[in-house]
């Protein structure tokens, strides 16, 4: 991805079933900044899919098209995805890199 591109396709695996949740895409340029993306913004996609050698098996994955001025800042980007399952339990991921070049 280039900075200040949108309508790219953006994939986050949770690794886990995240169908019957309510998940929140979190997207961090520099540490303290964050861009927050919930459904209909994001999708669960019901379909297994591999994309250059990556499974992505349905139900656990988020879908997010790139929205003009998400991408405005060049350089290394993390992302999580914060899931909540019930008011009694919500998990939060990892952190995943990627690169928005220049």
């Amino acid at each position: 991805m280039n900075v200040n591109e949108y309508g790219q396709l953006f994939r986050f695996n949770a690794f886990t079933d995240i169908s019957a949740t309510t998940p929140t895409l979190i997207l961090e340029p520099r540490v303290g900044e964050c861009i927050e993306r919930t459904i209909p913004d994001i999708s669960i996609p019901a379909a297994t899919i591999t994309v250059n050698g990556q499974t992505f098996n349905a139900n656990e994955y988020v879908e997010y098209v790139v929205q003009e001025g998400d991408l405005t800042y060049a350089g290394r980007w993390r992302a999580k995805l914060k899931t909540l399952y019930s008011p009694t339990k919500e998990l939060i991921s990892d952190w995943q890199r990627f690169t928005v070049m220049p």
